[in-house]
């Protein structure tokens, strides 16, 4: 059986409610950084994941889709590393849900266990800000030292320091497609393809 917050709350000697708040980086919250830090230690030493049966019953289907979306991306990771014939360490495959804390915590402790690791290939943009507090907290530079790459494209890649590179998606086309196929009642199932765009910024050295 997984840790669950009772098991962190528990080994971090704090309530439920803090640790529930320390997870999902509630702003304004009263937790001191004394206890902030005591609980992300816990939540890091026990790998804990917040339950996705909570995060479903808290969110509805869009954490469904979400992990389904992060399945898939697993997926065609480990089929490029195998079509190149790149060994496969899934102790560096992680799952951060989405969350901007988690994804701190997991950032550090892959630096910490892997310091082999030179880049970070992350699922979604709201990971990003994350990420890049990690690796500069652990006085590392990006890129010099780790590159970082969002799969999903966002408003905010470009404000960080430094911007980071990302995969563009065509939702204005995938948008009016979806459209026309709703319109059409079309019953017979198609794979329709669309074309992405790798957005290179200044978070991946490009230097030969």
């Amino acid at each position: 059986m997984g840790t669950t917050l009772k098991k962190v709350a528990e080994a971090a000697g704090v309530s439920h409610t803090t640790v529930s708040l320390v997870v999902n980086n509630v702003g304004g919250s009263r937790v001191s950084p004394k206890t902030r830090k005591r609980a992300l230690n816990v939540i890091r030493r026990l790998d804990y994941n917040p339950n996705l049966t909570a995060k479903r019953l808290a969110s509805g289907n869009q954490f469904h889709r979400k992990a389904t979306v992060t399945s898939r991306i697993i997926k065609g990771y480990k089929r490029a590393l195998a079509d190149d014939e790149i060994n496969i360490d899934n102790d560096i495959i992680v799952y951060a849900d989405y969350d901007y804390q988690m994804a701190y915590v997991k950032t550090r402790t892959i630096l910490q266990d892997h310091p082999s690791v030179t880049a970070f290939f992350l699922a979604g943009f709201e990971m990003a800000p994350a990420c890049l507090k990690a690796i500069k907290d652990s006085g590392l530079n990006v890129p010099k030292d780790i590159s970082i790459v969002c799969y999903i494209d966002s408003e905010i890649m470009p404000l960080l320091d430094p911007p980071i590179t990302a995969i563009k998606w065509p939702y204005y086309e995938m948008g009016k497609k979806a459209a026309t196929l709703l319109l059409e009642n079309r019953k017979d199932k198609e794979i329709i393809l669309f074309e992405s765009e790798l957005i290179i910024r200044g978070s991946t050295d490009t230097r030969s």
